[in-house]
């Protein structure tokens, strides 16, 4: 096997296994939140697996996979957040697509290097064992976020998590070269 085969197959079993913690120790109270355990399961995925693999750009891969799809679905009118309410269980296949395999780990990425990798590693450990073997949602991970960082995560969630799209960003010169100003 090649080694982009073998990057492939260890991602694949790492994913599921992660899937033992999000999705079957700490499993979603409802479909609003079915994002989580995807989102989760690549991203710890990526984190056991990609070491093994040195000789490999994990950031060019991870930037290639995801942010041209992220990008052509999150930027269309009909664009969806990623947390979306579910009312009727018939319909949450409808809930897996680029937003929740293609955005979600961006914004997951985004989080973690806001946060720093030891707050937002212990805030997950946090989350896992206050619910283990029960149900939880994103608010509830959010809670422990807030109390183990300085960043207001759920303000972050609101924009990042809560709307479709993305925050739109102006850029303008100043008058004289004097520098820019970036508007949101």
């Amino acid at each position: 096997a090649t080694r982009n085969q073998e990057l492939g197959r260890a991602s694949l079993i790492a994913h599921e296994t992660a899937h033992m913690w999000f999705g079957d120790l700490v499993t979603m109270r409802w479909f609003d939140d079915v994002w989580m355990k995807e989102v989760f399961a690549n991203f710890m995925a990526a984190k056991i697996v990609n070491p093994s693999f040195p000789e490999l750009d994990h950031e060019l891969r991870f930037l290639l996979a995801h942010y041209p799809a992220a990008y052509s679905v999150d930027r269309t009118a009909g664009a969806n957040p990623i947390r979306q309410p579910l009312d009727n269980l018939a319909e949450a296949g409808t809930l897996y697509g680029a937003i929740i395999y293609q955005k979600a780990p961006i914004v997951m990425r985004q989080l973690e290097r806001l946060t720093g990798e030891a707050p937002f590693r212990e805030a997950l450990r946090r989350y896992l064992r206050a619910h283990a073997f029960s149900n939880a949602g994103w608010p509830d991970l959010v809670r422990f976020l807030d109390e183990t960082t300085p960043l207001d995560v759920a303000a972050w969630s609101r924009t990042w998590i809560e709307e479709p799209g993305r925050p739109r960003i102006a850029v303008e010169a100043l008058p004289g070269g004097a520098g820019f100003r970036a508007t949101q």
